[in-house]
This record gives C-alpha cells, sequence and structure tokens, in this order.
C-alpha cells in the first residue's frame, strides 16, 4: 500500500523542473569590437540552440564595471557568463599568474598549439574548485612597452617609473629589471604621462592604440615580452543546474575558436597601420636586443614561482612540456604579434 501511495506521489509530482535561469553575460567590450562581435554572436547562436530557454542578455559594454566587479559578479552568481582577464582569475587561482611570465612563450603558433591539451586542463580542474566553469581560453595578444622614447635594452628600465597593472607577473618581471614601479587604475594613466609621474608601461598593442596612449606615448616598443589571455567562463553554480542538453547548447552555440582570436590579429594589423600614419613609431628588437631582453626575463621566473602555491610549478613544467612536444612535432614559430603584419616588417 505504501508503495502504491509513493508511486502514486511521484505520478502527480510529473518529471522534474529542469527550467535553468537565462543567462547574464557581462563584459567590457566597446560596440564593434572583436569581444563585441564574439558575444553577439555566441548569443544569438545560444537561444537558437536552446529554442529560447537560455536567450541571454548582454551586460557586455561595462555595464557591470570593470573585470574585479565582474568576476565578483559571477562568483556570486549575480551573473552567469563573463569574459575575464587571466590576471584577475589568478585571485581565486593564483598560477594563472603563470600564464603572464616574460618571454614564456615562443610564437603565436605555439601559444595555439599549447592551449588546449597542456595550459587548459589543470587550470580548468583548479578553477572548478573554486566555483568557476572555465568553457574557453581567448588568446588576446602581446604584451608591449609603450612610452615617451623607446625602451630597446633592458638596462633602459632601471629608476624608471613604470606604470604597470596589478598583475603578479608583471610586477615581479619589472622589479626585477629595477623599475620605479607605479600602480595606478588604467583611467588615470594618461594624464600620469603628462604630468610625468610614469614615463612608459606596459599593456597589449589594441589596448595601447584603443585607449589614448598612443597619442600621449607615442613610441611603442615591441618587446612582445608576455601573452595577455581573457577566459569565458561559467557560474558554476548555474551550469551544474543545466541539463546536459543545455550545457551542450551552450558549447555548440560559442564560436570557433579561431573566430575571436582571427578577428583581434586581423584589428591589431589596420590599427597599428593607422596609427603609425598618425605618428606613433613602432621600434623592432634585433636579435641581440631580443637575447638580453630575454636573458633578463629568465632570472624573475623563479622569483614569480616562488610566490605562488606548489600547482603553480606543475601548471609551468606542463607548459615547458608542451613547448618541447610542438618542436617535436615540427611547429614553427611564426612572426608574433604587428611583426606578422604585411608591410610591417622589422
Amino acid at each position: 500500500m505504501l508503495g502504491l501511495l509513493c508511486a502514486a506521489l511521484l505520478a502527480g509530482c510529473g518529471d522534474p523542473d529542469t527550467t535553468a535561469i537565462p543567462p547574464t553575460i557581462g563584459g567590457m567590450a566597446p560596440a564593434g569590437t572583436a569581444a563585441d562581435l564574439y558575444f553577439h554572436r555566441f548569443a544569438d547562436a545560444l537561444a537558437a540552440a536552446t529554442d529560447g530557454e537560455l536567450k541571454p542578455q548582454l551586460l557586455t559594454r561595462r555595464e557591470l564595471g570593470g573585470d574585479e566587479q565582474l568576476f565578483s559578479a559571477l562568483r556570486r552568481g549575480r551573473i552567469q557568463l563573463a569574459i575575464n582577464g587571466t590576471s584577475i582569475l589568478s585571485t581565486a587561482v593564483p598560477e594563472f599568474a603563470v600564464l603572464g611570465m616574460p618571454f614564456l612563450f615562443e610564437s603565436e603558433a605555439e601559444i595555439d598549439f599549447l592551449l588546449h591539451d597542456y595550459i587548459t586542463p589543470p587550470l580548468a580542474a583548479r578553477l572548478e574548485a573554486n566555483g568557476i566553469k572555465l568553457l574557453t581560453f581567448m588568446p588576446m595578444g602581446w604584451i608591449n612597452f609603450y612610452g615617451l622614447k623607446p625602451l630597446l635594452r633592458p638596462e633602459q628600465i632601471k629608476d624608471l617609473r613604470l606604470r604597470q597593472a596589478d598583475d603578479l607577473s608583471n610586477h615581479a618581471f619589472a622589479q626585477h629589471l629595477q623599475a620605479d614601479v607605479i600602480s595606478l587604475p588604467g583611467a588615470e594613466v594618461i594624464s600620469a604621462l603628462q604630468t610625468g609621474l610614469v614615463e612608459a608601461g606596459t599593456t597589449v598593442t589594441l589596448n595601447y592604440l584603443w585607449s589614448g596612449l598612443a597619442g600621449t606615448a607615442p613610441h611603442f616598443t615591441a618587446t612582445q615580452h608576455a601573452f595577455l589571455f581573457n577566459a569565458l567562463s561559467a557560474n558554476l553554480a548555474w551550469w551544474e543546474s543545466l541539463s546536459a542538453k543545455q550545457q551542450q547548447g551552450v558549447r555548440d552555440s560559442m564560436p570557433p575558436d579561431d573566430y575571436f582570436t582571427g578577428l583581434m590579429r586581423e584589428a591589431e594589423c589596420k590599427d597599428i597601420r593607422e596609427y603609425i600614419d598618425r605618428g606613433v613609431r613602432v621600434h623592432w628588437l634585433d636579435d641581440e636586443q631580443r637575447r638580453d631582453w630575454v636573458a633578463a626575463a629568465l632570472g624573475s621566473h623563479e622569483a614569480i614561482l616562488d610566490s605562488l602555491d606548489p600547482a603553480a610549478r606543475e601548471t609551468y613544467g606542463r607548459i615547458q612540456k608542451g613547448k618541447a612536444a610542438f618542436v617535436a612535432a615540427g611547429g614553427k614559430h611564426t612572426p608574433r604579434g604587428v611583426a606578422r603584419c604585411e608591410g610591417l616588417n622589422p
């Protein structure tokens, strides 16, 4: 009798509720940029793939603030999906700082080879343990020096008033070069350059061009010494509330890996030409200068690893193993960053 009652109750309840919260997606993408195009393509595809069940709301033009605010909102479940820089992800998983080490990577081709098999697995697992589901990495581009003068030798950095973002690897590298490191919000950098509070800084190529820095600090030294990654991630609790079909819908709706990187690399080549015509002076490293920079940078690797937990050494070791596999597989180190743009050969 009890069994019949239980069966009747279960039948009366019907299927379990599988309704998921449609995602709010957070980001910092000005209209028309590669990230903005990515967000809209992803949102349209996700709405179609799930018959409107997961039609996203886009708050991707800084409506929620900067990277720190976005990541906080993602972790707290106020938004369900976001693109964040790996420097802010390192506040939850410190070994993300490994990805910002100077001269860790040799080329974009090498990064493309390493990303899925050597970089993603350990970092995704660690991020998931902190309540975040890593969906994909989005390579952004090379980090370079900009300033009021060319910076062709590492010894030129000593005592230089250098603006650095709040990133462990950037700071460690600058301190290793004995720079006078100054931390400033991005909005204050141009006025700091104008008043002499800072003389130089580092950032990814497109941020240098788009943020207004190029008009104030016209010397762009293509050290290409570190690489900037972003990551598309989901709040883990929300992700686990999805059915298997809905999760697959999210995965299938993400644009192909080369869609975002292709847009970014095309924009970089187009825009650097425009800014050269406006007066930006691009300075290339010759082979000897590059060897000096690499030699100076390698000394900072141990300091960075010592400041992190042991998992960072595991991630670093996987990357070194992947670099060897890239070479063994016949991988070619193609020109880096703006050096690969046709007509801009160093």
